[in-house]
């Protein structure tokens, strides 16, 4: 299978060091279901959250539903048989930094 996490997260803070950019802010944010802390950067205008708001998180190696990897280029066209389907908002990247 192709995710390597998928819970539920709940914005605990926003902006912690103040605000820095017109339309990102800063959120630290705790899982629901596991022992994780969570901070990332959303454009508010596009994923407006909030202090106390939820918010499903999936991450994975492919977003093929097949888990057959996926050619690095992001196809916002071709949603049809991968994990956008359905999905608000989506984000494609090949890089991720994990900090433990």
């Amino acid at each position: 299978m192709s995710v390597i996490l998928e819970d539920i997260f709940q914005v605990v803070v926003q902006d912690p060091d103040g605000k820095k950019f017109d339309k990102v802010s800063r959120f630290r944010c705790k899982s629901d279901g596991q022992d994780f802390d969570l901070t990332v950067d959303i454009n508010v205008d596009v994923y407006p959250l909030k202090v106390g708001d939820k918010f499903s998180l999936a991450l994975a190696k492919t977003l093929n539903l097949d888990g057959t990897p996926d050619d690095g280029v992001y196809n916002q066209v071709r949603v049809r048989g991968t994990m956008t389907r359905g999905c608000r908002s989506s984000c494609h990247s090949g890089c991720l930094s994990v900090m433990s």
